[in-house]
């Protein structure tokens, strides 16, 4: 395995009026038992702001367009391998209220990214402990229990 591939990343939080969050169930094709349910967003490019990142990434993963966002949720740490490679990634967390949207993909890198991709579903805030879901970032539970309480 090669060295840790250090990044800034932005995720978001997109909540509906019934309190779901839209979680995208993904895995890492290379390896068995990767799957994960985790908010949509991904690594910033060179220079980008963790907002604009987080907005773009939300429209490339879901088809959902954010003029603005809520509250930022907190900022984490963590540690994933994906393709082959390990990161460390500091993620910021961006909240989304919505009404009920459709979710669909937009822009998905071919390869890797594409072939990640298994799937979403808005998940009932209340149920994330109880289903024991594998969730990425793992603190998510917390961070959206004390916003939306």
């Amino acid at each position: 395995m090669s060295e840790i591939v250090r990044r800034e990343a932005a995720r978001v939080a997109v909540i509906d009026a019934d309190r779901r969050v839209l979680l995208l169930h993904t895995w890492d094709p290379g390896r068995e038992g990767s799957e994960v349910w985790e908010l949509p967003g991904g690594g910033l490019k060179d220079g980008e702001i963790p907002v604009d990142g987080a907005r773009r990434e939300l429209y490339e993963e879901t088809g959902i367009v954010a003029e603005e966002f809520g509250p930022r949720l907190g900022v984490v740490e963590t540690d994933y391998q994906f393709d082959g490679r390990r990161f460390r990634q500091r993620e910021t967390i961006f909240s989304l209220w919505v009404d009920r949207e459709e979710c669909a993909p937009t822009a998905l890198e071919p390869g890797a990214e594409t072939a990640a991709h298994l799937g979403h579903e808005w998940i009932p805030i209340d149920e994330l402990r109880r289903r024991r879901l594998r969730l990425h970032p793992r603190q998510l539970p917390d961070l959206l229990e004390r916003y939306v309480a």
